[in-house]
């Protein structure tokens, strides 16, 4: 069937758009966003950190404005397989980045719409033949490779008529759609555990509300936030049933300052088993799925999981299914769950609470590292070592504080764990189907019949 295919190359089917060359004296701190290479994500374009271009000079770039699904090409960045920032990695523009001027280094690809699909190309693109011609096509040195678009534009490879276009990019697209909308109802769930750890652990919210209702202090480096809770209290939104199990005065610490009077803090040693990863030796390492898998940082995270892609037959430093696994390497602080027995090498530690209060003790850390390579009062690592995770300063609530909140978080993470699972699930779905698609090998009503089943 793919061999029956029309062949012909990008620059035939489609208008090659070169980005802007907005120049750093027109960024402003507000004004049109600017969409970079490093916005871009693994296949999208995340804007909530770009930069910003005068109002006044951004009307010369009225022709670079992205559209919602615009396909778009880093044409500078490194070789494979230094994936995050490679040459000719493709993305497809989220409707957040709809009006942001597409910046240099990048090609936007126009499909003209009587031969070509736009969703069809971004899957297309995403192949590994396009990967490789990317590469292949650049030159430069390791670190700043340049793609030039009139190579962009010879890529050549054979194209379906469009109605199969159509039905290939509408079976991948939903897989790719519920794919997005579990990551966001993952999003929310795990902000709502957020907020109210903060507001229970951070912000001590439940504790103000019972000191301003019984009329005792507010310590100074409280006193806005007292402020915020008097509204809250007077307009009957306080939870004052959850606040009947926290205190009512505040007392000083030495290593966190104002807390809950009965609360503790102790380094965080004594409240984790904790487990500091060791690389086994090469000669051990695999992809065929002998052993265990094996992580050595946080190249194969996932949203909340990691993917296993390289297993090893030797280790002796693991970590078991729940335990959270922390990067102790450049980024520090980043998070993932071990959803089975791992072996861990040198850039991440295993952690387990003593009393099994995972989530209070995820939530813990990701307040702590919010901001990545950071820790304590924001001391920048580019790696820590066991003596100094073991140090981390740890909030110990009351028993019964720790255990509610776990609770809580544990109904929120078991949700964020079946979509996450499905998720994998439908994104192996969707790696199998591309290429088989793509080349013709599979039938359009084959994989909508394997697209359905795994949508129920």
């Amino acid at each position: 069937m793919g061999s029956e295919w029309k062949k012909t190359s990008l620059g035939e089917v489609a208008i090659l758009r070169n980005g802007a060359g907005v120049k750093q004296e027109f960024f402003s701190e507000h004004g049109v966003p600017l969409a970079r290479v490093s916005d871009f994500t693994i296949d999208s374009i995340n804007i909530s950190d770009c930069k910003y271009v005068d109002q006044e000079h951004a009307r010369k770039w009225q022709s670079h404005l992205i559209a919602e699904g615009d396909v778009i090409v880093a044409t500078v960045g490194s070789w494979p397989p230094n994936w995050s920032s490679v040459v000719g990695k493709v993305i497809r523009a989220p409707s957040e980045a709809v009006g942001a001027i597409q910046n240099q280094n990048t090609c936007c690809i126009l499909p003209k719409a009587e031969c070509l699909n736009n969703r069809f190309l971004f899957y297309r693109l995403k192949m590994d033949d396009f990967v490789w011609y990317a590469a292949n096509g650049a030159g430069g040195s390791a670190n700043q490779a340049r793609l030039p678009v009139k190579k962009l534009a010879g890529f050549p490879f054979p194209l379906p008529p469009l109605p199969v276009q159509i039905a290939i990019a509408h079976i991948l697209g939903t897989l790719d759609d519920k794919i997005e909308l579990n990551r966001r109802m993952n999003a929310t769930l795990e902000g709502m555990a957020q907020a109210l750890f903060k507001s229970w652990f951070v912000d001590f919210d439940p504790v103000i509300d019972n000191a301003l209702v019984a009329g005792n202090p507010i310590p100074e480096e409280l006193a806005e936030r007292a402020e915020v809770r008097r509204k809250v209290l007077a307009d009957g939104t306080a939870n004052r049933e959850a606040a009947k199990q926290f205190p009512a005065v505040f007392q000083l610490t030495e290593e966190m300052g104002w807390i809950p009077e009965g609360w503790e803090v102790k380094p965080v040693a004594e409240q984790v088993h904790l487990t500091m990863g060791q690389s086994p030796s090469s000669d051990y390492y695999n992809k065929d799925g002998h052993g265990l898998p094996f992580h050595q940082g946080v190249t194969n995270y996932g949203e909340r999981f990691p993917k296993h892609k390289q297993y090893s037959t030797g280790g002796n430093r693991y970590a078991e299914e729940g335990d959270i696994l922390f990067s102790v390497r450049a980024p520090v602080g980043r998070i993932n769950i071990s959803d089975c027995r791992i072996i861990i090498g040198r850039g991440l530690s295993a952690l387990r609470h003593k009393k099994n209060y995972q989530g209070f003790l995820v939530y813990f850390l990701k307040h702590v590292f919010q901001k990545e390579d950071s820790i304590g009062s924001g001391t920048i690592f580019n790696a820590v070592n066991k003596k100094e995770m073991e140090s981390i300063p740890y909030l110990v609530p009351t028993d019964g504080l720790a255990k509610a909140f776990n609770n809580i978080a544990n109904s929120l993470d078991e949700k964020i764990s079946r979509d996450a699972e499905q998720t994998q699930t439908l994104t192996n779905l969707r790696d199998t189907l591309l290429p088989k698609l793509i080349s013709g090998e599979l039938r359009i009503p084959e994989a909508e019949k394997l697209t359905d089943e795994a949508l129920k």
